[in-house]
């Protein structure tokens, strides 16, 4: 009889064990399916991936047809017309500015300078004895020993010789700087590439004598691509590559802002240091652009 109580009892008990086993199961499950989906979208806070840094702007390009331009360069003129009487330079010497290139007849301006200078120190000896006798005569007025008319005639005299003078000088300054022109110098420190007078040839004025060029920094000129110039920045950094294989770091110096409608480019110049003079005016190469970096030639 207490054995059949007993059974009713112990059937209940492990229906309720089986009842809290299936229920700690179920949550376990429950959070799993909660947290799974956070560890497949990227596991953060609020369940969303960081982004990943895009490296097209960061990757270089190559641009091809790079031609070495001069840093500076300009066409010298004669101000003067004559004989070139001397030529002092070579085709390919180096000179530095203020370095004698041309002589065109230096003897004829000079001896014009000078007669200009005699003519003005004359007229200036004259004037001051114009003027002393402008004095003279007002002071003898002073004392009744000489007329009005004679003090009058006196004074225009010296303002004659003055302005004479005045003209002699300015002769003069035109006569010395013709003399100096006739001496046709280096505007500044380069090569001469070129000339277009040899001496005994007449020259006359604003004629072209010679060209001259500064290669100590160069420029490598290229056409690039419209999309690829748009991630170029100034004093970015790029390097000039010869076809042997040379590599010359420098600095991206002018970007143009006409694009070629054919070609769809953009002209770019790259400055370059050339103090070994290894890169020539007209040399061939490519150019290796790093967008994102500073360029140091």
């Amino acid at each position: 009889m207490a054995l059949s109580k007993s059974v009713p009892f112990l059937a209940g008990l492990m229906f309720i064990c089986l009842f809290v086993q299936w229920g700690q199961g179920s949550r376990g499950d429950l959070r799993a399916s909660i947290s799974a989906p956070e560890a497949q979208i990227g596991g953060g806070p609020q369940g969303i991936k960081p982004a990943q840094p895009s490296q097209a702007s960061s990757q270089s390009f190559r641009a091809e047809a790079a031609v070495i331009r001069p840093f500076r360069q300009a066409t010298v003129g004669a101000e003067v017309q004559g004989i070139v009487e001397a030529r002092n330079s070579a085709e390919g010497d180096a000179v530095n500015a203020g370095n004698v290139i041309f002589e065109i007849s230096p003897d004829l301006y000079k001896l014009g300078a000078d007669k200009s200078r005699e003519r003005m120190l004359a007229l200036k000896a004259a004037q001051e004895r114009a003027e002393q006798e402008l004095k003279l005569k007002e002071y003898l007025l002073s004392h009744h020993a000489a007329t009005r008319q004679e003090v009058l005639k006196a004074r225009a005299e010296a303002e004659i010789t003055e302005h004479r003078r005045n003209e002699a000088e300015k002769d003069f300054e035109f006569a010395r700087r013709d003399l100096e022109k006739s001496l046709v110098r280096a505007p500044f420190r380069g090569h001469i590439v070129a000339f277009y007078r040899e001496p005994h040839e007449a020259a006359q004025r604003f004629e072209q004598l010679f060209l001259i060029a500064d290669t100590s920094k160069v420029y490598a000129v290229v056409n690039v691509p419209e999309a690829q110039a748009a991630r170029l920045r100034k004093g970015g950094s790029a390097i000039f590559v010869q076809p042997a294989g040379g590599r010359f770091p420098g600095t991206v110096a002018i970007i143009g802002k006409a694009i070629d409608p054919a070609s769809r480019t953009k002209k770019v110049q790259v400055l370059i240091d050339n103090g070994q003079g290894k890169l020539e005016m007209g040399m061939l190469g490519a150019v290796e652009f790093f967008p994102g970096q500073r360029g140091n030639p």
